[in-house]
């Protein structure tokens, strides 16, 4: 099996780092930063740098939103505070270069370089992938409406507590299972990882290690991001996900379930 790393995986593994300052030990750790990571060390340790793969398209991503991404993950660990925005700055600049210094080592120990021509990769994408994905996309998108309620009742607990009573007794085949079209650089992954799939002849089974929901199954979505009602069901839909692995070959999953198929291949 080969395993391609997609831009989030590889971001979510580089950032963390802790010191030891006057007021103790300071950690600041991407959320997927161990899942993410348990992956390399389980490839460095078990000498198959060969089974781990990142492009050139990857790579380049990642060092050009290393920056944002240590500034989220900060924000996320600790409010900004204006008073201390400029030494926050000084801060996020010595993660980031701390980041993109583990991320090197994932480059040079834990995997292989993969570069692939632009003409070949345009041509499948504009040819192959993106029509396709326009049509699964528009023809899996399934939408289950929110409940509405009269405005009499005003009180917001209230309004939530009934609009999830009533979205339960609702078709379970509903929400939303997909986010919409991929952006640019993701289509450009799913380009490569159909690439190195059609490369292997289908000898080996590709899996596209990422955290991002355009790759991997999706938790279905009741209501949209932008209202105060939305939740998750629990439930999770592989559609688009099943989709692309008949069509293109690659097989996108999480970290975490994919580090159990390789102990299960190489060994523990």
């Amino acid at each position: 099996m080969k395993v391609l790393i997609e831009t989030s995986t590889l971001t979510s593994a580089s950032i963390s780092w802790l010191h030891k300052g006057e007021r103790g030990y300071e950690k600041v750790e991407h959320p997927h930063y161990k899942k993410c990571r348990a992956i390399f060390d389980y490839v460095k340790n078990m000498g198959i740098k060969e089974v781990l793969i990142i492009t050139e398209t990857v790579e380049n991503h990642v060092k050009d939103i290393m920056f944002n991404a240590v500034e989220s993950t900060i924000k996320k660990l600790r409010p900004l505070n204006i008073k201390r925005r400029y030494n926050m700055m000084v801060f996020q600049y010595i993660i980031c270069n701390d980041s993109l210094d583990v991320l090197d080592y994932y480059l040079e120990e834990c995997s292989i370089r993969k570069r692939y021509t632009k003409l070949k990769m345009r041509l499948l994408r504009r040819v192959e992938i993106i029509p396709y994905l326009k049509a699964i996309v528009s023809d899996t998108k399934r939408y289950r409406p929110e409940p509405r309620l009269t405005r009499v009742i005003k009180s917001r607990s209230l309004r939530r507590l009934l609009k999830r009573r009533m979205s339960e007794g609702l078709p379970k085949k509903g929400g939303i299972i997909y986010p919409g079209m991929p952006t640019f650089i993701k289509i450009i992954i799913m380009t490569e990882a159909t690439m190195l799939y059609r490369e292997l002849k289908g000898a080996e089974e590709v899996y596209i290690a990422s955290c991002d929901n355009h790759f991997k199954p999706n938790l279905v979505q009741i209501g949209s991001y932008l209202s105060p009602q939305m939740f998750f069901t629990g439930e999770l839909d592989s559609t688009i996900r099943d989709k692309l692995a008949s069509k293109f070959g690659f097989i996108g999953e999480d970290p975490d379930l994919i580090l159990p198929l390789l102990k299960a291949e190489y060994g523990s």
